[in-house]
């Protein structure tokens, strides 16, 4: 594990659904922050080097900080209406594009961005977490740092500096004096960041800033530190992101893959996203996909047959064959079947074959199948969509 990319979904979704217009498919749903997010997801996954990579959202409104202080983020408006069934969708996206998609109840996402970034800095990897959320500017360090995808920037302990006046290690006392509004954290009243980050270099934490605050010759100031003590003291609890989390999924479930073609194809069809699918899944959109409720329910007239098809745009032809026994579907991909036998054709995975598959002859396929075995020999990973290797099965060597 060399390089940890973990992203503020949350923070892409509200991105995402206020930077395009809105948008429905067949059945009615809204998913312009679906599709914003699909993309904004490629471009990022396409441009890092990153060999473990997550997306983080937060699992609902509440956690442990509505314990603390019940009027936490109790000015928030209500999510929009039109974004609500969209929640659900991004997080399936996430999975098909195989990435991990992490939450935990009681907690939020920052909470885990915190926690997953201590463990992994902890173990000597570099972290890059995907935000522009200035919450997050105290858990910058040496290993660890913040991508801003809003500026396009790096944020490390200059811009820190830049943004609150004091390092990383200070951010949290000076937002526990300031507060923050849009989330009702009350801080101390009259103290704006450029105050606070005077006071907190001068005295260099909290603590002792309000042990010392009888001191403060300024009589107006005074006094609003030896009022709000108290409030500034539950400020930061509001404030601090927890990095000890007790997370469910370990750092190793978040190895890079490339997407599961599985589902993303259906996925992308599914919610009209047809641009999306030619260019990540290689093949024309099919003409011909029955949808209800968003999920296709039925394929147009699949056969069994002898197909070569692409499971990765651009890679190597792969031997697949569709089977119909007894009115129960199979598909199979170099041998291997790539879902339960059903009497539907697309949970039988015919799907994948029949929509981006070239008829073969039985030989061509029996040929197709000969060299996939001696790819499976000669290719670590996957055998013949390695990415950094591919094998092109129509001139591979015969075993």
């Amino acid at each position: 594990m060399n390089h940890v990319f973990l992203v503020d979904g949350s923070g892409y979704i509200f991105r995402a659904f206020h930077a395009l217009p809105p948008l429905v498919r067949a059945d009615g749903v809204q998913v312009n922050a679906v599709l914003g997010f699909c993309k904004m997801l490629v471009r990022l996954v396409e441009s890092t080097d990153a060999d473990h990579l997550a997306v983080i959202f937060d699992a609902t409104r509440r956690s442990f900080r509505h314990d603390i202080s019940p009027d936490y983020k109790a000015n928030r408006p209500p999510t929009p209406p039109a974004l609500a069934p969209q929640f659900p969708l991004i997080r399936e996206a996430t999975r098909a594009f195989g990435v991990p998609a992490v939450e935990m109840p009681g907690y939020e996402a920052d909470d885990l961005i915190a926690t997953y970034a201590e463990l992994a800095a902890s173990q000597g990897a570099q972290v890059t977490i995907v935000s522009s959320d200035k919450d997050l500017m105290q858990l910058v360090r040496d290993r660890v740092t913040i991508y801003d995808p809003m500026k396009n920037r790096m944020i490390g302990d200059a811009e820190v500096v830049e943004k609150f006046g004091v390092g990383p290690d200070r951010v949290i006392d000076v937002q526990a004096l300031a507060g923050d509004s849009s989330d009702h954290v009350p801080g101390i009243a009259g103290i704006g960041i450029k105050t606070a980050a005077g006071l907190i270099r001068t005295y260099d934490d909290l603590d002792t800033l309000l042990a010392s605050a009888a001191e403060i010759k300024r009589p107006k100031l005074r006094d609003a530190l030896i009022k709000g003590a108290d409030a500034a003291r539950l400020s930061r609890q509001l404030v601090t992101l927890r990095r000890d989390v007790p997370v469910e999924r370990p750092l190793s479930d978040f190895a890079r893959r490339g997407p599961d073609y599985d589902l993303l194809p259906g996925f992308l069809i599914a919610n009209g996203f047809r641009e999306l699918y030619a260019s990540l899944c290689g093949e024309d959109v099919p003409a011909k996909v029955e949808e209800a409720g968003g999920v296709i329910r039925s394929i147009d007239n699949p056969v069994p047959g002898f197909f070569k098809v692409r499971t990765v745009k651009g890679g190597p032809w792969r031997a697949a064959r569709i089977g119909c026994d007894g009115g129960a579907w199979s598909a199979s991909i170099d041998g291997e079947v790539i879902a339960e036998p059903s009497a539907d054709p697309l949970r039988a995975g015919v799907f994948r074959i029949w929509h981006s598959g070239r008829t073969l002859s039985e030989v061509d396929y029996l040929l197709l199948l000969r060299r996939a075995e001696w790819a499976k020999q000669h290719s670590p990973g996957d055998p013949v969509a390695t990415p950094n290797q591919p094998i092109n099965l129509l001139t591979a060597p015969l075993p």
